[in-house]
């Protein structure tokens, strides 16, 4: 029994030790010993779709940021591509300093003074002018265009620089139409150089301080004009090259009180043009002007000193301009007349712009 255990064991022992090679490269090189495992090892990665979904995703990311790219690329020229000028622009040297200006047409002279935002290229009312005989002198007042801020920065020194380029060009008198913050620079031309000007039109113009009529309203102009005016201005001008009659709706509902998709319904092609290119126009230092506008107004003493035949234009759907400072100027201009225009909003168009037009050139004209 014991020399059969002896052989028993050492058979087990063979068995043993031949088996442990076989375990050890198992453990350590099993796909030589295993091809069927490697080959549905090697299958299951080639097959696992998790691989190709991450390619497809990747190349999806990939075309986003790519579509995203190039629209940002679009915007960006939208923004930065400028308006071509319709009229020829000038800049005279007078004794105030550089004045850019346009001059349209033959006939006597009517000096168009602008609102904020504005420069020597808008175009508001001039064919109705032109028609009707008369040339028309437009400056970029000071801090717009090419006209330094300097030449002018409270309204009796921007006064000043008026009777200066009108001395430059040989101009003696003029008619004169100013439309909302250009009111206070022609009241103090009015009311200080009388024989420079024959008859004076505020078309939705600004005379009393307006912080003092609205207070919250100039606040919030403040406020856009001195922090927001940076990059809002390329908001607007995309909306302008984009989508125009959103812009168009934007605009009425911030300087019109009538439903805004009316008013835009009642304008017409030209008058959604002409509004973009007045966004398109607009440039950085802008915001520094339009802020130092809202700093001027024409004192009492100043309008009550005003003689020029005075025609007063202001609709009770101005949102920028309450109606109350058209009667503020009525009531201290003597002999003054307050038309209430038709018009739906501070901007003057729709249908009703022509009714302006010929009040205006009918009132010049007598």
């Amino acid at each position: 029994m014991r020399a059969s255990r002896s052989r028993s064991g050492r058979k087990k022992a063979a068995a043993s030790s031949a088996m442990r090679p076989w375990m050890h490269r198992a453990h350590t090189d099993c796909y030589p010993r295993c091809p069927k495992i490697l080959s549905l090892a090697s299958h299951t990665a080639i097959q696992d779709p998790y691989p190709r979904r991450l390619a497809m995703k990747a190349k999806v990311l990939v075309t986003i940021i790519g579509i995203v790219a190039a629209m940002l690329v679009v915007l960006l020229v939208c923004a930065a591509w400028q308006v071509a000028d319709k009229y020829p622009r000038n800049v005279a040297q007078t004794k105030a300093g550089p004045i850019e200006y346009t001059l349209l047409g033959q006939g006597p002279v009517v000096l168009r003074l602008t609102g904020s935002m504005d420069d020597c290229e808008s175009s508001g009312g001039n064919e109705a002018l032109l028609a009707a005989g008369f040339s028309i002198l437009t400056p970029s007042r000071p801090g717009y265009g090419k006209t330094p801020l300097s030449v002018g920065g409270t309204a009796p020194e921007a006064a000043e620089a008026m009777a200066a380029l009108m001395d430059r060009l040989g101009i003696s008198s003029a008619d004169v139409i100013a439309e909302s913050s250009g009111g206070p620079t022609a009241i103090y031309l009015a009311a200080r150089h009388p024989e420079r000007v024959r008859k004076l039109v505020l078309e939705e113009a600004v005379s009393k301080y307006m912080k003092d009529v609205d207070p919250k309203g100039f606040e919030t102009r403040k406020k856009f004009y001195d922090s927001q005016y940076g990059y809002m201005r390329y908001i607007l001008k995309i909306l302008a090259r984009v989508a125009p009659r959103s812009l168009a709706r934007v605009t009425m509902s911030i300087f019109g009180t009538h439903d805004p998709d009316e008013a835009v319904k009642r304008m017409s092609k030209a008058d959604i043009d002409g509004l973009c290119s007045f966004y398109l126009r607009w440039q950085s230092s802008w915001g520094q002007a339009a802020s130092n506008d809202m700093e001027q107004a024409a004192e009492d003493a100043v309008l009550n000193s005003t003689k020029a035949p005075t025609l007063i234009v202001h609709s009770r759907g101005d949102a920028a301009i309450p109606f109350a400072v058209a009667e503020y100027s009525h009531a201290n201009i003597a002999g003054s007349e307050l038309w209430e225009a038709p018009t739906w909003s501070h901007m003057i168009s729709g249908p009703e712009a022509a009714i302006v037009d010929t009040k205006v050139v009918e009132f010049l004209k007598k």
